[in-house]
């Protein structure tokens, strides 16, 4: 209000002032003050007639563009041009990008000690015509133009500079920016393109501002050749037409309304932007300034105007607008969120990463980032170890987690960088990459391979993974308990590097094949030495590992210790040699033995009267006995089963006596004869049916009952025939009244664990043959 007050009141003209206003709704706008003074007849200050413009919009880009030019120091960093910056005050380079010193090849430090070092690489036939534009530019003069660079090491480059002044809020010249382009590697077409923009600028530098005089009606009079060429005319096809005839239809009536209040001196002049109509049909931008000169005459005068081009301009607004939108559509479309903070407080945040918290702009802004962590230990433990890394290589990046609004946490990768690594209060932009799937996939990794080591860690065999190059990937305890190396000595090594060779096939060869052929292979004869030096020998599978994809990605060895059954295998084939010889001595002694018995059963039955009878009777004992090592032969060994005997030896007579084998009752019998008993027994059972048969003479078939019964280890043989009665003082037990086959018979019978009755009931005749241990073995077949 004090300086708005000292201007009003002065007493002079106000040349375009600016002053913050308070609306009445509270808000502030920023108003452009032009105002002229009034004075009475004694030339005594009586008012001030002042116009405001509104140029809120205007200051409010100005702030925007100044935060757009933090947010862009990122971009400006990784573009290939160079970009520079100088204070025109203290003559000092504020800032030069990386590009500096790949074109000049110089350290870019070199440069902030001495700005005007660069001057000493560019060309000698170009120094002076820089030098003249550099100081061009502290005068508010552009400039663009190519010159010649040579290098420390001697490399000419033809580069393209294009600099500007920068105003301060007075419309001093307080910096100058440029960017230079190197052009040296540009083709024929870029040199006309370097002619054409030669021209144009030599066409720009020349050029001054068109200027435009209208009668009353606003019909124009005269034009000068700058503005005829701006909208595309020759200046007589200009003459006589009307402004409205040139201008934009959505603006001439706001123009036509100034022209009329600066004729009737309600204003003294305007200033507007506006757009003019060329002769091709298109518009261009301009800056019409314009003021009523009167003639003497009352109503009679004409408009003049100034007209400056500022079509670049407002294509620069619109490019800078348009490169604003897709700057966050791309920040938005990035799978990351991407800010700035300043002391640890948001100050600007992509869409993206309000998506990822799950808060909104207003939640977020001015607000300290702690609320986004678990623990303020978290909060701490981020803030130190990112900004230490910043401070030592002006990088940071970490691993932290962060609470969404919902509550739930999610893992993130914060990578920051300062905006300007010498003044770190301007502030750091940060990029936040969720990575909570990529952590969770990890932990399963992890976990899986703690299973995988603890399965393989279970395993008594020897077990290794190899990659395609044949190098150990994983070995378990067990690998590691043989060879007697620690892990960190075996992974990464190879088998060749660590063992020797010992059998007859490569293994480092085998291990080839299994990878080429995509077949598993079984190496049945691997000799390797343990930790003592002790020879062991394996059985080694190896089997590829086929990926997803089809391709191999290495091979799985587990070993299998067979030097124990290797070593049994060997004696045990001494002992079988050795029982062999054994086995054939047995046979033969006791063929000898069983050929003696077979004469003493001639012997006795030689008593005999009938000699067919005679023969009969050694033929079946012969076969009995036959049939005892018949079974023997079956059972791959000496077992003799009192059922498979008793089948045996009534199968030896189905077809010669005469009694029905499907009515007899054979119940089979799980216990095992002694050896020692089993031809003795056999000789029993077939004498038994023999003496049936013998007194079952006449009768009809099937009337001879055999029956064979089973309790824990005896067994109990019955055999049934017809008979009218036993011979007179028949006595078994005592030896009366047998006939020479019984007297054998009863001489046949163990002394233990066998037993004989004879019983007579209702014409029927019955032996009972009762087996027990030592004869019965109990073998537990059921």
């Amino acid at each position: 209000f004090e300086q708005a007050s000292k201007f009003f009141f002065s007493g002079n003209d106000i040349d375009g002032i600016e002053f913050d206003f308070i609306c009445k709704n509270g808000a502030i706008k920023t108003m452009l003050v032009n105002g002229r003074v009034a004075r009475d007849e004694s030339g005594n200050f009586e008012r001030t007639h002042c116009i405001l413009t509104d140029v809120t919009a205007r200051r409010t880009a100005e702030h925007l563009l100044q935060e757009s030019e933090l947010r862009l120091r990122e971009i400006v960093e990784n573009i290939q041009d160079l970009f520079w910056m100088t204070d025109t005050e203290t003559q000092k380079i504020i800032y030069i990008n990386p590009a500096f010193q790949s074109v000049w090849e110089l350290d870019a430090e070199k440069l902030y000690e001495n700005p005007r070092l660069f001057l000493d690489y560019v060309h000698p036939e170009d120094r002076e015509r820089v030098t003249n534009s550099i100081d061009n530019l502290k005068k508010g003069i552009y400039h663009d133009m190519e010159y010649r660079i040579i290098t420390p090491k001697g490399k000419q480059h033809l580069v393209h500079d294009r600099a500007f002044p920068v105003h301060n809020e007075k419309g001093e010249v307080y910096r100058v920016a440029g960017i230079i382009q190197d052009i040296s590697q540009l083709s024929d077409i870029t040199d006309k393109l370097c002619r054409t923009e030669i021209q144009f600028k030599t066409i720009f530098n020349n050029s001054a501002a068109g200027m435009l005089i209208s009668t009353a009606d606003a019909r124009i009079s005269s034009v000068n050749n700058t503005f005829a060429q701006m909208l595309g005319y020759l200046p007589a096809e200009l003459e006589g037409m009307s402004i409205e005839d040139i201008s934009h239809p959505d603006e001439w009536n706001l123009i036509q309304r100034m022209f009329k209040e600066v004729r009737e001196g309600k204003r003294e002049d305007f200033q507007v932007e506006k757009r003019y109509i060329r002769k091709d049909g298109s518009s261009i931008w301009c800056l019409l300034s314009s003021n009523w000169v009167s003639n003497d005459e009352p109503g009679s005068g004409f408009y003049i105007a100034l007209i400056l081009n500022i079509d670049d301009k407002k294509q620069a607004e619109d490019l800078l607008k348009k490169e604003l939108l897709e700057r966050n559509a791309i920040l938005n479309a990035a799978p990351i969120g991407i800010g700035l903070v300043k002391d640890r407080v948001f100050e600007w945040v992509s869409e993206r990463f309000l998506k990822m918290l799950g808060y909104t702009e207003a939640e977020v802004l001015q607000k300290n980032s702690r609320f986004i962590y678990p623990s303020e230990e978290e909060y701490l433990r981020v803030g130190r170890e990112k900004y230490a890394q910043i401070d030592k290589t002006g990088f940071g990046e970490i691993e932290t987690r962060i609470v969404r609004k919902d509550g739930t946490e999610i893992n993130v990768l914060l990578s920051s960088s300062p905006l300007d690594q010498d003044y770190v209060q301007a502030g750091h932009i940060f990029t936040a990459l969720d990575i909570t799937h990529r952590k969770k996939v990890e932990n399963e990794l992890v976990q899986k391979h703690i299973e995988l080591t603890t399965l393989l860690n279970s395993f008594p065999s020897p077990i290794c993974i190899k990659d395609r190059d044949l190098n150990y990937q994983i070995v378990n305890k067990a690998f590691l308990d043989f060879t007697g190396l620690s892990e960190d000595q075996v992974i990464g090594k190879a088998e060749i590097d660590l063992f020797p060779c010992q059998s007859e096939t490569s293994s480092f060869e085998t291990d080839w094949e299994v990878l080429r052929n995509r077949e598993k292979f079984i190496d049945s004869n691997q000799c390797l030495s343990n930790a003592e030096g002790d020879i062991r020998y394996f059985n080694t599978t190896k089997t590829p590992i086929v990926c997803d994809d089809n391709s191999v990605s290495g091979l799985v060895c587990i070993s299998t210790d067979i030097t124990d059954i290797k070593t049994a295998s060997e004696q045990r084939l001494i002992e079988e040699q050795v029982l062999r010889k054994a086995l054939i001595r047995e046979v033969h002694h006791r063929i000898k033995n069983h050929l003696q018995g077979i004469v003493m059963l001639i012997s006795n039955v030689s008593l005999e009267d009938d000699p067919q009878k005679i023969l009969n009777n050694v033929i079946n004992q012969i076969r009995t006995i036959a049939a005892v090592y018949g079974l023997q032969a079956q059972e791959q060994g000496e077992k003799i089963y009192f059922s498979k005997l008793v089948s045996s030896c009534i199968s030896l007579y189905d077809k010669k006596i005469s009694f029905n084998t499907e009515n007899a009752l054979i119940n089979e019998c799980d216990d095992e004869l002694a050896s020692e008993e089993s031809v003795p027994v056999a000789l029993i059972v077939n004498e038994l049916i023999v003496n049936a048969e013998k007194h079952s003479s006449g009768v009809e078939e099937g009337q001879i009952l055999v029956s064979l019964g089973c309790n824990g280890c005896s067994a109990r043989l019955s055999v049934s025939n017809p008979c009218s009665e036993l011979p007179q003082h028949f006595d078994f037990s005592k030896g009366t009244g047998l006939g020479t086959g019984l007297s054998l018979l009863r001489t046949l019978i163990p002394k233990e664990g066998a037993s004989l009755t004879y019983f007579e009931k209702e014409g029927v005749v019955t032996v009972e043959l009762c087996l027990e241990p030592p004869v019965m073995v109990s073998t537990n077949r059921n």
